[in-house]
């Protein structure tokens, strides 16, 4: 999805139990203008006053493709006794139910968001997390020039749309020359 020549900001929102925000100016180069954690309802209003022309800004909001958990099974170990090995094997299942549950929540109100955001009129694109280590406070720092104190969450939000931001604007450029 290109972006339109009147798209002058840029979003990104990283949902979940606390929803990180990113909200950058795409002419200065993708400065950052706020960033912070919302909950679901709140980061719709924020968007509505802050953006009163939904033309002039495209939301990117992380949606997860889902996780895979493999079955592998548990291997007992030396002196363990019976009692010992189920109540491993019992912490593990419920782990992994608890990453399917939460995961599945997320994925959940993530395209909640985008369809009441849509519904507002923003111009929004799923887009699927961005692969390695997530940010430090100081990478943060080093990448949008901001001192600012940030958490995981708004880290997540900063880094999913300045990269989403330069692809696109990327794809721009070859699309103006052919």
């Amino acid at each position: 999805m290109r972006f339109s020549s009147l798209t002058t900001f840029v979003v990104g929102i990283d949902p979940g139990t606390s929803t990180g925000f990113a909200i950058l100016s795409r002419p200065k180069n993708l400065a950052l203008l706020d960033s912070g954690t919302s909950n679901f309802f709140d980061i719709q209003s924020r968007l509505g006053r802050f953006f009163p022309d939904k033309s002039e800004v495209r939301i990117f909001v992380e949606v997860s493709p889902g996780i895979h958990i493999s079955r592998k099974p548990l291997v007992r170990m030396p002196n363990e006794t019976d009692k010992q090995f189920a109540d491993r094997e019992k912490r593990e299942e419920q782990t992994r139910d608890k990453m399917l549950i939460n995961t599945g929540g997320v994925q959940k109100e993530a395209r909640l968001l985008c369809e009441a955001l849509t519904r507002m009129g923003f111009e929004v694109e799923t887009v699927v997390p961005i692969r390695g280590a997530k940010w430090t406070q100081t990478e943060f720092e080093r990448y949008t020039g901001s001192c600012k104190r940030t958490n995981e969450h708004e880290r997540d939000a900063v880094r999913l749309v300045m990269n989403y931001a330069n692809k696109r604007e990327l794809e721009d450029e070859l699309f103006a020359k052919i």
